[in-house]
C-alpha cells in the first residue's frame, strides 16, 4: 500500500515541476524559495514513516535545491504527538516560521485526496499570510479534476494488473475496496 500510496502522490508531481520552476525563475537575488508539505497526519509511527516521510523524501528527491518543510492539519494529531514529544506544525504555524527564517517564496503542496474543507482551510490560512511572503503557490488535491480522476483510475488497474500477473498478494475472487470519508462540500462528487 506504500507504494500504491506513493506512486498516487506522484501523479501531481509533474504539475508541481511546472508550478516550481515557473516560481524560482521569478526570484530576484536573495529571495529563498521552500516547499511546504502540508499532510493531515497520524498519531501512528509506522504509517508516517510508510507515507508521509516517505512522500517528503520523494519531494526532496524532486526538488533538491529547495528546502522542504512539513505541517500537519489534524490539531488533534499535532496535540497527541507533542504529548509525545514530536513537534509538528500546523501550516499557518509552518509559514510563519518560514518567514522569520527569510524565505520570501513557497510552494505549498497538500497530500489531500480532495478538495474539501481541509483544502479550504488550507488556503484560508495561506491567505491570511500572503502579505508577508512575495509568492505563495498551493498545489492542487490528488483528486481536482476528472482527468486526475482518470489517470489515478489507470494507476490503480494497472497496479492490480501488475500484483495479478505476479501472483503476489491477490488471489482470485478478491477485491480491492478504496474507501474515502467524503466532505460536505460539492468536490466530494469526484470520487
Amino acid at each position: 500500500m506504500k507504494k500504491l500510496f506513493i506512486l498516487l502522490f506522484l501523479c501531481n508531481l509533474t504539475f508541481l515541476c511546472f508550478v516550481a520552476s515557473d516560481m524560482l525563475a521569478s526570484m530576484k537575488p536573495g529571495d529563498k524559495a521552500a516547499l511546504l508539505m502540508v499532510h493531515f497526519g497520524t498519531t501512528h509511527d509506522d504509517t508516517r514513516a510508510l507515507t508521509i516521510d516517505a512522500i517528503n523524501a520523494k519531494a526532496h528527491e524532486a526538488f533538491p535545491n529547495l528546502e522542504i518543510r512539513e505541517a500537519f492539519t489534524s490539531r488533534i494529531i499535532i496535540r497527541r504527538l507533542k504529548a509525545r514529544g514530536i513537534e509538528k506544525l500546523t501550516p499557518l504555524d509552518a509559514m510563519l516560521r518560514l518567514r522569520s527564517e527569510g524565505y520570501t517564496h513557497v510552494i505549498v503542496q497538500s497530500s489531500n485526496i480532495i478538495d474539501g474543507v481541509e483544502m479550504e482551510s488550507l488556503r484560508r490560512d495561506m491567505e491570511s499570510v500572503q502579505p508577508f511572503f512575495k509568492e505563495i503557490r498551493i498545489g492542487t488535491p490528488l483528486l481536482y479534476s476528472v482527468e486526475d480522476a482518470e489517470k489515478v483510475v489507470e494507476i490503480l488497474n494497472n497496479r492490480l494488473t501488475d500484483t495479478q500477473n505476479q501472483k503476489a498478494s491477490v488471489k482470485k475472487g478478491e477485491h480491492f475496496v478504496l474507501v474515502g470519508h467524503g466532505t460536505y462540500t460539492p468536490s466530494t462528487a469526484i470520487y
